[in-house]
Order: C-alpha cells, then sequence, then structure tokens
C-alpha cells in the first residue's frame, strides 16, 4: 500500500523540524561551555564574552534569513525578522532569564550597553518612520555598532591587563585546564557549536516556515512570530544552558549583545542588499512602523531602565515584559485576521 506523497512531505517536515530542535540544543551546550572555557583562561569577564563572542555567533540565523529575504524582494520577512527577533529576545529570553533568576548587577557594566540598544532601536524607528530606509543613513547604525564593539574590546583588554574578574566572576577557586587536549576539545566544541545553532535553526524556521503557510497566515505574522522566534532559538538555548550553568551574567550580555547586532547590522545590511537591487532603500510596512517598533522600544524600556536605576534585575520586569510580548504577538494575529 502506498503513502501519499502528501502524507510523506509532512513527515519530512517534521523529521526536520526534530532534528533542528536537537542540533540547536546541543549545540547550545556544547557552545556555552567553550564560552565560558574562553572567559575563564582569558580572564575575560563573562559579560563581555556573552555581549561580543556569543552574541555575534547567535545572530547568525537572523542575518541569513533577513538578508536572504531582502535579497528575494520579501522586505516584510527580513524587517519583521530582525525587529520581531530584539521583541523575541527580550520579551521571551530576557523576560525567562529575570522571572526565574532575578540578580543584581553593577551599573557601570550595563549603562553603556543598555543605553545604546535603547538608543539604535529609536534612531532606526525614527529612521524608517517614513516607510523605508535609506541605505546610507543605514550606515549610522553600523558606526553605533563599529563603537559598541570597540567599547567591549577595550573593557576587555583592561581586564585582561588588570587580571581581574568582574563580580559574576569573583570566588571561583578551580583554574581552568589549559592543555593542549582542552584547548583542541573547547575550540572543537566552540566551531560546532555555532555550525550546530545555524544549521538547527534554519531547519526549523524552513519547516515551521512552511507549515505556517500552509494554513494560510500573512508573511508579516510569520516574520514576527515564527521565524524571529525561530532564529532567537540560538539565544534562547544558550540563555537556558547559560542559567543551568549559573552563568546568568552571561546570557544577559548574550541578549543585549545579540540585539545590539539584529538592530545595527541587520536591517542596514537589508537596506543596502535592497538598494544593490535597484530600490531606493528597504521597505517598512505600516505593521513595523506602528505595531513592531513601539512594542519592541516599549519591551526594551521595562526590561532595562529599571535595572539602571535600582542596580538589579527584578522578577516583576520579566513578567511584565513577557506579557507585553504575548500582547503584541495577539495583535499582530489580530492584525493579520483583519479584525483590528
Amino acid at each position: 500500500m502506498s503513502i501519499p506523497m502528501e502524507n510523506l512531505h509532512t513527515a519530512l517536515v517534521a523529521l526536520l523540524l526534530a532534528v533542528g530542535i536537537v542540533l540547536i540544543v546541543k549545540g547550545g551546550d556544547w557552545f556555552v561551555d567553550a564560552a565560558v572555557w574562553i572567559s575563564e583562561v582569558t580572564h575575560i569577564p563573562k559579560f563581555i564574552v556573552g555581549a561580543t563572542i556569543v552574541s555575534l555567533a547567535t545572530t547568525l540565523p537572523e542575518l541569513m534569513v533577513s538578508a536572504l529575504a531582502a535579497a528575494n524582494g520579501s522586505a516584510q520577512m527580513a524587517v519583521g525578522n530582525a525587529v520581531g527577533s530584539v521583541t523575541a529576545n527580550t520579551g521571551l529570553i530576557l523576560a525567562i532569564t529575570l522571572t526565574f533568576a532575578p540578580f543584581a548587577v553593577k551599573r557601570s557594566e550595563y549603562m553603556f550597553r543598555s543605553l545604546v540598544l535603547l538608543g539604535s532601536v529609536a534612531i532606526l524607528y525614527l529612521m524608517t518612520f517614513r516607510g523605508v530606509l535609506n541605505p546610507w543613513l543605514s550606515i549610522i547604525m553600523l558606526v553605533i555598532l563599529v563603537v559598541f564593539m570597540a567599547d567591549n574590546v577595550i573593557k576587555a583588554k583592561k581586564e585582561i591587563l588588570n587580571g581581574k574578574q568582574l563580580s559574576q566572576d569573583e570566588g571561583s577557586e578551580n583554574e581552568p585546564k589549559k592543555d593542549k587536549k582542552t584547548i583542541i576539545v573547547n575550540i572543537v566544541k566552540f566551531l560546532v557549536g555555532i555550525v550546530a545553532i545555524v544549521v538547527g535553526s534554519q531547519l526549523l524556521v524552513d519547516g515551521g516556515s512552511e507549515i505556517a503557510l500552509r494554513i494560510g497566515i500573512s508573511e508579516g505574522v510569520i516574520a514576527v512570530t515564527l521565524v524571529a522566534i525561530g532564529t532567537s532559538l540560538p539565544e534562547l538555548v544558550t540563555t537556558i544552558t547559560a542559567l543551568i550553568k549559573k552563568n546568568g551574567a552571561m546570557s544577559a550580555g548574550n541578549i543585549i549583545g545579540a540585539n545590539v547586532i539584529d538592530i545595527c547590522l541587520i536591517l542596514p545590511v537589508c537596506a543596502i542588499i535592497s538598494a544593490c537591487n535597484g530600490a531606493t532603500g528597504l521597505p517598512v510596512s505600516a505593521q513595523s512602523i506602528y505595531l513592531d517598533f513601539p512594542f519592541c522600544l516599549g519591551i526594551i524600556a521595562v526590561a532595562l531602565v529599571p535595572m539602571l536605576i535600582t542596580q538589579k534585575f527584578r522578577r516583576w520586569q520579566g513578567i511584565c515584559s513577557m506579557v507585553l510580548y504575548l500582547t503584541y504577538i495577539v495583535l499582530c494575529v489580530l492584525m493579520s485576521m483583519g479584525i483590528i
């Protein structure tokens, strides 16, 4: 008895989804292990490692998906994925961290990075308010990213020279191994972890997007929900893994760094790609202007501003951020259905 091709196709999609989840989970575990080892060996604070190396690697899925969407003329997918990923990173992933493991911080460690993130979203929002992101103006965002990364590197160099760890690393008595075998194992874990995360995320997004399209969900909703959450899975996995391993500082640093990269790198690159295809810039939909950006900015403000005042991430910030995020998703779905 032959199996219908439609059933075989559905089974294959489901299999790819499962493989994607396995790759992401295992890759995230290896990746965080290697990143923590790098932090301990080099005496670079875990917050800095999270905000640079980890966040650069975990934003690869967003960059690839948005760049391909822009090249194919799917501007709504490109913008929705980038902005939606920042919203998901903060309203879902950082919210999980704050809800289940709130922690105290040093204002000096978070002030500059938090202000860069808030300012970057606000500036980009103003740039897109007329319905298009100009590729030349978007170069400003790339400059902000360079300044952000340079600040991280400078701070890391100072910590290395001083031979000190930030507060999150104090009290560690066990010096990490530095023999040849350990170095090779951690380099392999780091690289394989990145590849597994990227490939797994892509499998998950591709399979999930196909299923969503089959049931008639619009591209805009897919971009800010399924695709955004799917490409944010590396941040989610590394965050959960970091929490399990009691590395909350790396989790927060990863999310803030990933958000800055999403905002300052992905959309400017997409705008340049659109210009190369003959467009005046990257088109931005009304949904992004009146719904995506305002919620993104609001959720970030709830998650970060109180922390800068009280020097502590509190549980209520996580709960409020998650409620705002769920409200945003519901509004996106209702707008797609034409109810609002």
